[in-house]
């Protein structure tokens, strides 16, 4: 395990270039296409960031934008509190010229939920990768249908280099309505998880302890800075009502074909069944694009391990400066596979020991990387 590295001094793009360069050195053509491209992309945000301040104060920014841009601070400031490692991210903006800053493909085996896996030099394997290019991703998940996989494909609003790099906010994580404050709450939160805690080819993990973290600690923001009656605090509400219950029928319809996959059904049984609940499901959510195999994993790469994380922060007494650096405490090590979906006993292991003390406020929250609510789905990274 490593303790989480400072922010990088020298310049993003330099960065971004010695990593590429490093993995062109050791990746096969596939792997050095895409990772040509994810330099691109990075790239390309650093180029059209400006400071925050910059356009916090710009008379042209409209008053809604302004009012959630005003709140950035306030946000990385409590983040910092609470034991997370926000560095320099968040203080440059950048308006992108499209509805989403990445493309997330990710597949899987069609009549199994068994996730595609990408690996790649120092940082290891994902479920699934993202595109800054959205005819780069669907010709990507041409390729992997083509080759007999369950493919999904969903524009996100952002994403974290994990502490790589110094993460911009970008013009999709700004949305509309009431809710829209408490969703950039949450997704800042998450994000910075992932710049805190991140362990190498744990994506379940990661992704699932990132949702709960920020699920949770989003309303005490909320209700702390504006009160629990307040418009900001009940519109948030709502809408975590509702993407919990949006959640629940993928979850309740992974839970069924997963029982199926594992049954002594014939494969015809087995295919024909899986059309009709997942043609249900697409029906009552109105889905854009029908639901298949990857589609739910995608769904629920981000709500395992709930109770057990719970458990966790009340075993630490609800102090995030504790339960942070105990939860990276467990280190890659302590995973029986790669990429292992089922992981609440060993959180529930980890509970069942001292939580350990605060840090001092000078040492970072320990990290694997190179090396109390429910939470769900949103948005995003959602």
């Amino acid at each position: 395990m490593r303790t989480t590295r400072d922010a990088p001094s020298a310049s993003p793009a330099y960065q971004l270039v010695g990593l590429a360069a490093l993995a062109f050195s050791l990746c096969g053509c596939g792997t050095i296409s895409y990772v040509a491209q994810a330099a691109r992309g990075q790239y390309e945000l650093y180029r059209r960031a400006r400071p925050l301040d910059e356009v916090r104060n710009n008379p042209c920014t409209p008053s809604d934008r302004k009012k959630l841009l005003d709140e950035i601070p306030h946000i990385r400031e409590f983040a910092q509190t609470q034991g997370l490692n926000v560095r320099n991210n968040y203080r440059q903006f950048v308006q992108l010229d499209r509805d989403h800053v990445v493309w997330f493909v990710n597949a899987s085996a069609p009549l199994a939920f068994e996730p595609k896996t990408f690996w790649f030099p120092i940082i290891g394997s994902f479920p699934g990768l993202g595109w800054f290019d959205e005819n780069d991703a669907k010709g990507f998940a041409e390729t992997l249908r083509s080759d007999g996989w369950d493919v999904s494909l969903r524009g996100v609003s952002a994403f974290s280099t994990g502490g790589w790099f110094e993460d911009p906010l970008v013009s999709s994580m700004l949305q509309g309505g009431d809710s829209a404050l408490g969703r950039l709450v949450n997704v800042i939160l998450h994000e910075s998880v992932h710049a805190t805690v991140l362990l190498k080819n744990q994506q379940y993990f990661n992704e699932s302890l990132a949702s709960f973290v920020a699920d949770t600690m989003t309303p005490q923001y909320l209700g702390a800075r504006y009160g629990k009656h307040s418009v900001e605090y009940v519109a948030y509400e709502d809408n975590y009502i509702q993407r919990q219950r949006y959640g629940k029928q993928f979850i309740d319809t992974y839970d069924q074909l997963n029982e199926l996959y594992r049954s002594r059904h014939s494969a015809k049984v087995k295919l024909e069944r899986k059309s009709q609940l997942l043609w249900e499901l697409s029906r009552e959510l109105d889905l854009e694009h029908p639901a298949n195999n990857a589609t739910l994993i995608g769904a629920r790469l981000y709500g395992i391990g709930t109770a057990e994380f719970g458990t966790l922060l009340d075993r630490c007494a609800g102090n995030w400066r504790r339960f942070l650096p105990t939860s990276a405490s467990l280190g890659a090590e302590g995973f029986r596979t790669d990429q292992q979906e089922n992981f609440g006993s060993i959180v529930t292991r980890l509970a069942d020991k001292e939580c350990l003390p605060e840090p001092s406020p000078e040492v970072a929250v320990p990290s694997e990387k190179p090396s109390r609510r429910p939470g769900f789905v949103r948005r995003r990274k959602r």
